[in-house]
């Protein structure tokens, strides 16, 4: 068991805590890594960074399957329609067609401050005392005096030398944690790749998502959808996922407007059975190409 613990900041507004758990077998299939973890502002969008994430992976979060699951061809980009969910912990669990896997905690939400610092320790014992000085030099003696009464006492002689100095004590206690300083102000927020996605039901209407229109192009299984002109004029990567499991849906055209820059893709669900065009729920994300 491999055990690594992150802690980041989305650019798109999320603060997450996440600890990573990637099982691995001696001799098994590549295993999933997860560096990064973001949530779109709205919060309907999950992007994930790392490596070797296969094709269809499975997405878990917390209870949910989540759907919409999209990797790029390198198997470095993850992304899936995110339910809504209230402020918390949740597990995020990445399972490849081999079932190898990657975990990682997520916490959503604001962190909380800084808890009251805990209570002082008690006090350590005191050092030893200092080795005593070596005695002072004895001052010479008076003169003897002349028979008859006695002569005062001579003077004192001098102060010895003072004695070296005791080792020292040990260190005492730390003093207790001073109060926490003033937050600083948010910094300026990380640019984000400029994105489109959504959900359309088969009758062409849009369940959720916005910024783009969708029309039916022929009588059954045939959408266009019309994005405008991105702030950046780049081009977009489209992607789309079928919303029921006996049909395929697939991007037939892309055009990039030389007029207005607008974008429009052209998308098909066919029945698996008969290869038939047939009308269903779909979910797309068309990013913009770095």
């Amino acid at each position: 068991m491999i055990r690594l613990i992150v802690k980041m900041t989305a650019a798109l507004g999320i603060v997450l805590t996440a600890t990573l758990s990637v099982s691995a077998q001696a001799h098994g299939p590549k295993q999933p890594v997860v560096t990064a973890a973001t949530v779109s502002v709205d919060q309907t969008i999950l992007f994930v960074d790392g490596a070797d994430f296969g094709r269809n992976p499975s997405v878990t979060l917390g209870d949910f399957a989540l759907g919409g699951v999209q990797v790029d061809a390198t198997g470095h980009q993850l992304s899936a329609v995110m339910p809504a969910l209230p402020p918390g912990t949740y597990r995020l669990v990445i399972t490849t067609r081999r079932n190898a896997s990657a975990e990682c905690d997520m916490t959503i939400g604001s962190v909380g401050p800084t808890g009251p610092a805990g209570p002082e320790g008690p006090t350590g014992p005191t050092g030893p005392a200092g080795a005593e000085g070596a005695p002072g030099a004895v001052g010479p003696a008076g003169s003897a005096g002349s028979a008859g009464p006695i002569g005062p006492a001579g003077p004192a002689g001098p102060a010895g030398p003072a004695g070296p100095a005791g080792s020292a004590g040990s260190m005492g206690p730390a003093g207790p944690q001073g109060p926490a300083g003033v937050q600083g102000p948010t910094g300026p927020a990380g640019s984000s790749p400029v994105y489109f996605a959504g959900w359309v039901r088969g009758d062409a209407s849009i369940r959720f998502g916005t910024g783009f229109t969708v029309t039916r192009i022929g009588l059954a299984g045939s959408y266009r959808i019309t994005i405008p002109a991105t702030s950046t004029g780049r081009f977009l990567a489209p992607v789309v996922t079928p919303s029921g499991s006996n049909v395929t849906a697939s991007v037939v055209g892309y055009v990039k407007s030389g007029l207005d820059a607008s974008h429009t893709i052209d998308i098909e669900i066919h029945a698996v059975t008969t290869g038939a065009l047939v009308d269903s729920d779909f979910t797309f994300i068309a990013m913009e190409r770095s």
